[in-house]
């Protein structure tokens, strides 16, 4: 039995991006047919590949997850993304992979041996219309009408609101709603509030790394750039090249916030003074490629480093860090998949900060691929997810800033 990486402590803050996202058991319609169970799931593959439209579910930019349910056969799938997987717009044209979000239909490409995406584009065959207030919603004759048109509502027909999931029945008469649907049939109703943007100025320093943008927001900076995010306050992130801060920026409805990175950038070069620990016999550690003796402190420069953990009988682990804290200690301790799948039904259970010590599990089947700056794990990627709804859980070490607290709910 292969047992798995999970990671105990670290006592001193370092920003480490990790993910274990897993889902809880959901009904599925049943079905009737005289063909095989193999028959039936490469029939209904055969459609989906066809059809390639899926709602998304839930894009996870900490783990570089995306989870999606195939409209054709209602089948739940998780792939990964990572740098080079190409978010398009309905038109074709490169966007960002902020203006993803649940509820959408998106037609995706071809997938890596590792289950890495290489594209996703919203759909071309669905309308969209969006900030409806004037509508009224009548579940009992299955109609939703917008202004003096009436639309279906099917039993496929989910809503989502907060970028989770929710009953038709939670939507209010003062709600604003994006409603996406074919023909006359609603695919998706999303509860909308107030968005406004913002802007990242003076971003040489940072190209190409990660900003993280709160919690949930985890995105690579290209450059100068206007991003759209729900109104509210965040706890802004970057780190690179020996440099980074962290800043509290509040987003207005409707308005443009201003972030300019010269602010964040503080003085430098910064290094980060980092020991591993673990109880395993021969385990090796290795940062951006260089082995690590364990129990020795290591210098790394403020910014993203690859980690990686092997030890024989175990499986490899690999996530990205990213350092922004003078020093950390960080324990490497070890799980049994048996011991893990019954503390947390089948999957990891994410960790959360308080006191600037964080405690929790990750995943460690699976690497970082072609990359990624997330390191999504393999083994909730690129296959069907039978296990639904368990709330996604965010697990890193933070940083010597304010955004100690638990990540999500």
């Amino acid at each position: 039995m292969k047992r798995t990486w999970i990671r105990r402590a670290a006592v001193l803050p370092l920003l480490v991006l990790l993910l274990c996202c897993g889902c809880s058991k959901k009904e599925e319609p049943e079905v009737f047919t005289e063909r095989t169970p193999v028959q039936q799931k490469e029939e209904d593959t055969a459609k989906e590949t066809e059809a390639a439209e899926y709602r998304l579910e839930e894009l996870n930019m900490a783990e570089g997850t995306i989870t999606m349910r195939a409209l054709s056969s209602g089948r739940r799938v998780r792939y990964s993304y990572d740098l080079a997987t190409k978010f398009l717009d309905r038109y074709g044209e490169r966007s960002n992979v902020t203006c993803f979000t649940p509820g959408q239909i998106v037609q995706i490409g071809e997938a890596t041996e590792q289950s890495v995406l290489r594209s996703v584009s919203l759909s071309d065959q669905v309308w969209t219309y969006s900030d409806i207030t004037n509508y009224a919603l009548d579940l009992e004759k299955g109609v939703l009408t917008i202004g003096k048109t009436k639309y279906r509502i099917t039993g496929s027909t989910e809503a989502f609101s907060d970028l989770a999931q929710i009953s038709l029945d939670l939507i209010g008469s003062d709600d604003t709603l994006l409603v996406i649907g074919k023909d006359r049939n609603i695919l998706s109703v999303v509860v909308t509030t107030g968005h406004g943007y913002l802007q990242f100025v003076n971003t040489d320093l940072f190209r190409d790394s990660l900003v993280c943008i709160g919690n949930r927001i985890y995105t690579v900076l290209t450059g100068d750039t206007v991003m759209e995010v729900p109104e509210g306050s965040y706890d802004i992130t970057v780190a690179n090249k020996g440099y980074g801060g962290t800043a509290n920026y509040t987003v207005a409805r409707n308005e443009i916030t201003t972030v300019d990175l010269d602010l964040l950038r503080g003085e430098g070069p910064k290094k980060c003074s980092i020991t591993f620990t673990t109880e395993v016999a021969d385990a090796q550690v290795t940062v951006d490629g260089t082995p690590v003796p364990v129990g020795q402190a290591l210098e790394v420069t403020y910014g993203a480093h690859v980690l990686k953990v092997t030890a024989p009988g175990y499986d490899d682990w690999q996530k990205t860090l990213i350092v922004n804290s003078p020093s950390a200690t960080i324990a490497l301790d070890l799980a049994d998949e048996e011991e893990e799948e019954e503390s947390s039904g089948g999957t990891t259970s994410g960790g959360t900060t308080s006191g600037g010590t964080t405690s929790g599990s990750a995943s460690s089947s699976g690497t970082s691929s072609g990359g990624t700056s997330s390191g999504g794990s393999a083994s909730s990627s690129g296959a069907d997810d039978d296990d639904d709804d368990t709330d996604a859980e965010v697990d890193y070490l933070t940083t010597i800033s304010e955004m100690l607290g638990n990540l999500l709910d």
